[in-house]
């Protein structure tokens, strides 16, 4: 979220290994710090200094963080292993709070319960 309007904004975990997730080609991105055998995301930032988003539970849920965020923060989460999204907690500023799964932008209340994704 940016300043000027405060949600509680993501948290979205692991629901367990999906038993059939879309295909994609993989693609490679850097991590952060070390991730755990276990971890089903990580997470890199546009901007290294940003902590917008980060990895919970050794890695197998992922969130923005509380409070506000500065203006035009960015981040991707890497899917390490196929699964199925269990949203926790999903509330952003509709307008320009998003989140894009699979192609399809999620905002508001609406978050990607659910959703299959696959490793990559």
């Amino acid at each position: 979220t940016d300043y000027s309007v405060t949600y509680a904004g993501f948290t979205i975990c692991s629901g367990g290994v999906a038993t059939r997730a879309p295909s994609r080609a993989p693609t490679r991105s850097p991590t952060r710090a070390p991730i755990s055998p276990t971890a089903y995301f990580a997470v890199t930032a546009a901007n290294p200094s940003a902590t917008t988003c980060y990895t919970t539970s050794s890695g197998t849920c992922f969130t923005d963080g509380p409070g506000s965020h500065a203006n035009r923060e960015t981040c991707t989460i890497r899917v390490l292993r196929s699964t199925v999204l269990r949203v926790t907690q999903f509330q952003t500023e509709n307008c320009c709070d998003r989140l894009t799964v699979n192609g399809r932008s999620y905002g508001g209340n609406t978050g990607p319960a659910n959703v299959a994704v696959a490793a990559g």
